[in-house]
């Protein structure tokens, strides 16, 4: 076997691994926002003029956000990182077929 072919079932076992997390990552946000839109909706009630309880609100909501952004970021790296393998794998794996040409 030779060193190219090599590197090439190394990426592809690290690629198998890395799109699974990307599956289960996207399964796991679409479920969260789910339960999360559920929860809005169950706890909604009329305004009030409790001013703790408003601070308690934006609290979480400003925490909710933040945690959302930092969630971003991490797929976005990780989905960075599975284009990289594919691409690399693709190029690794990618047999030349001569047709009588020389180039």
């Amino acid at each position: 076997m030779n060193f190219r072919r090599f590197f090439a079932l190394i990426v592809l076992a690290c690629w198998i691994p890395v799109t699974a997390l990307i599956v289960g990552g996207v399964l796991t946000d679409e479920q969260a926002t789910a339960i999360s839109l559920h929860e809005a909706i169950l706890h909604a009630h009329a305004p009030s003029n409790d001013t703790q309880q408003i601070e308690a609100q934006n609290k979480a909501n400003t925490d909710l956000t933040d945690h959302r952004k930092n969630q971003d970021k991490a797929g976005h790296t990780l989905f960075e990182v599975w284009v990289v393998l594919t691409l690399l794998g693709a190029g690794l794996l990618a047999e030349k077929k001569h047709h009588g040409y020389n180039y």
